[in-house]
């Protein structure tokens, strides 16, 4: 038992320090500063200050640059199909007053619209997309009934959704320009990274490491293992140089 949480311990008597701040908390912040710019500048102020679209640069910011196109994609799919759900039932309400006057029966169709959302993602085979659809669907509809124009109300939340996935794509494509090494070439050994060979690599190190090979920094994994275990260490990896394998028996 003592064995098995030893490195509990050991962490407790380490001195705590503040996390480092990654890039991504300080994309995210940068793209809802930008975000409520946008509709600063268009006139808008305190409770009349859209959300939605500082809520979508929250949710489509990556961790991975390469990843950020297909998601915007993704999340601009989910946006449609929940403004098109949302414009329906909105204009369904209106034409039959008397669903909307039972709060009973107008909360089971919320419910039901989000179920449309979601599981039109699924059809479309895009789940990433799900989420932000049942969002933007009610976003939508969850004023009702203090919406006179259902088709305006639907355009600004698709307008907003829109503005919040633009910005944050913008955000996390863009970087400073910074000098490289391109000369260089890192040696890690997996060893360093996990524990033994049935062992996966810790989400931290994943994240770190993927980052730097899109960077395009060169790094060579050094495993004394064959490559069947190698892998499954390093599974998630996006290897772009050749590893060594098996204590330098082979290149992999």
């Amino acid at each position: 038992m003592r064995n098995r949480f030893s490195h509990i311990i050991r962490q407790s008597d380490e001195p705590w320090v503040l996390p480092h701040l990654g890039q991504r908390i300080v994309k995210t912040t940068v793209a809802v500063f930008l975000c409520l710019m946008f509709y600063y500048l268009r006139g808008y102020r305190g409770q009349d200050m859209p959300t939605e679209a500082a809520i979508t640069a929250i949710i489509c910011m990556q961790p991975y640059v390469r990843d950020t196109g297909e998601y915007a994609l993704n999340r601009f799919i989910g946006t449609i199909i929940g403004a098109l759900w949302g414009l329906l039932l909105l204009l369904l309400l209106n034409d039959f007053p008397l669903l909307g006057a039972n709060m009973l029966v107008l909360y089971l169709m919320m419910a039901a619209g989000v179920l449309l959302s979601l599981y039109s993602a699924v059809i479309l085979r895009m789940p990433d997309a799900s989420g932000l659809a049942s969002i933007v669907f009610l976003c939508i509809v969850i004023a009702f009934p203090d919406i006179e124009e259902p088709l305006r109300q639907a355009a600004h939340r698709l307008l907003d959704v829109f503005v919040g996935t633009t910005i944050a794509t913008v955000v996390n494509v863009v970087r400073l320009p910074r000098s490289k090494r391109w000369d260089l070439c890192f040696f890690v050994r997996t060893r360093d990274l996990v524990p033994d060979r049935f062992s996966h690599i810790s989400p931290t190190a994943l994240f770190q490491l993927n980052y730097l090979y899109n960077d395009g920094a060169k790094i060579c994994l050094m495993s004394e293992h064959a490559p069947a275990f190698f892998m499954l260490q390093m599974s998630g990896i996006r290897l772009s140089a050749p590893q060594i394998v098996m204590d330098g028996a082979a290149i992999y």
